[in-house]
């Protein structure tokens, strides 16, 4: 009869039915869990496996020293069996320095006393027929990048975003994982919130300037930082004055974007360096970011790598994105996957396939621009669509898509990047020509409009 102790651990349960199932029958005494130095009688929990015997936990069925009972030592050349002293072990166990043990499964001595099975990180050994062998991971553990030999059973299933409570179950933005479940975290929550609550569009509230002879064409690409605000153009980047929209030339830099909370800007890299991923027929990763100076734009700082990289793969004018949030920033790829990436720790979530932007108007560059927003438990992005012909917000989680600015009766010619200034309350865009938002007469037009938020 094979009996079982209530608090076996996993491996025992996996070798006692490996044995059952070649009809292999072990004593009482098969398993010796004795566990030395665990701390003051007070801190001891032992379980039904084990007793307390002053400051440790001893299994009195195969403890020489406890055998029986706490204090009942076997005299020298008797070993301790089922709780007994005895002048030898009973077949088929093995005395291994007075304790009996049956080596044919025992994973501390596999084939023979003190050789024991190689046990990784948070793993569990097992022995059978006197051979080791993997028995999983222990409780609340698991090997998520199957690379047992490397770092063991590395992922607490209980307390990782990425991996909660089973491999691969990603938590969503803004949340943690708290015993093995998925759940806002109040104080993510509130270091990202952001809702564009209203989006003013008439000519007489806005203000705009013609900006072809520092930039040349339009390209695409808007950010917004402190007292400025920067646009792409195919000759050069522009940089506004926020106050009367007064323009510089600055460096180009394809891939900018920037931390609504605290107007860092940055810029995307690829291979290390400061740049937009090229558009084409290869893939490209984006492996991290880099901080740019306000003035000119240059890059600033050590490049900030990803805690994963991203794989690219787009076309010169695609329907990717760059949305700015506050303490993040979400990158939409034409393979409709989004990623989060938080600002400055580059921490990537991945968010999943929901978004589709075929909606969208695109941009003379790899992207379109827009902004991330944050409220109740989701992610969305704002941006101009053309159906409908609207500023829209789509759901990272589900896709759906809510008008926040109706333009059916406002010409913003081929808008395609807009951003938020929160200070000054207005949303900032660009657009070729002349459209409802300016005086007339322009070539390159950018400008800013009122909105609350």
């Amino acid at each position: 009869m094979i009996r079982i102790f209530d608090m076996v651990t996993k491996q025992t349960i996996v070798q006692a039915r490996i044995l059952c199932s070649i009809g292999v029958f072990i004593a009482a005494a098969a398993v010796a869990l004795t566990q030395a130095g665990c701390g003051s009688n007070s801190d001891l929990n032992c379980g039904t496996a084990s007793t307390v015997c002053g400051e440790s936990c001893v299994d009195l069925e195969a403890n020489s020293r406890h055998c029986g009972a706490c204090g009942n030592a076997c005299e020298s050349g008797q070993v301790c069996s089922a709780g007994q002293c005895v002048a030898s072990c009973p077949a088929p166990f093995t005395d291994c320095s007075g304790a009996c043990v049956y080596t044919a499964i025992d994973p501390d001595h596999c084939g023979g006393c003190a050789q024991a099975c190689e046990r990784f990180p948070q793993s569990l050994a097992g022995c059978v027929a006197s051979r080791c062998f993997e028995a999983g991971c222990e409780e609340g553990f698991d090997d998520c990048n199957d690379n047992l030999a490397a770092d063991g059973c590395e992922i607490n299933l209980a307390s990782n975003a990425a991996h909660c409570g089973q491999c691969g179950n990603a938590c969503f933005f803004a949340e943690a994982c708290s015993s093995s479940t998925c759940a806002e975290d109040a104080a993510l929550a509130a270091r990202h919130a952001l809702r564009i609550t209203t989006m003013q569009a008439a000519q007489a509230q806005c203000s705009a300037v013609d900006h072809a002879t520092i930039s040349g064409n339009d390209r695409g690409g808007i950010a917004v930082s402190g007292n400025f605000f920067y646009y792409m153009g195919d000759t050069s980047g522009v940089k506004f004055a926020l106050t009367d929209l007064s323009a510089v030339a600055v460096t180009r830099q394809d891939s900018i974007f920037s931390d609504l909370s605290s107007g860092q800007l940055y810029a995307f890299t690829v291979d290390g360096t400061a740049q937009s991923p090229a558009c084409g027929s290869t893939i490209e990763q984006i492996d991290g970011i880099v901080a740019l100076d306000p003035d000119d734009l240059s890059p600033v700082g050590a490049v900030i790598a990803l805690s994963s990289t991203i794989p690219w793969t787009c076309e010169e004018i695609s329907n990717g994105g760059v949305f700015s949030g506050r303490g993040v920033v979400v990158l939409h790829d034409e393979s409709r996957t989004s990623y989060a990436i938080t600002l400055p720790e580059a921490q990537v979530v991945a968010l999943g396939s929901a978004v589709d932007l075929s909606d969208a108007r695109t941009c003379e560059n790899w992207a379109l621009w827009g902004v991330a927003e944050y409220v109740s438990g989701d992610l969305h992005l704002v941006y101009r669509s053309d159906s409908p012909t609207a500023i829209v917000r789509q759901s990272v989680r589900t896709g759906a898509v809510a008008t926040v600015l109706d333009l059916t009766d406002i010409d913003v010619r081929d808008m395609c990047s807009i951003t938020v200034d929160l200070a000054g309350n207005r949303w900032l865009w660009h657009y070729q020509g002349s459209g409802d938002l300016d005086g007339g007469g322009n070539t390159e037009t950018a400008g800013a409009c009122p909105a609350t938020f």
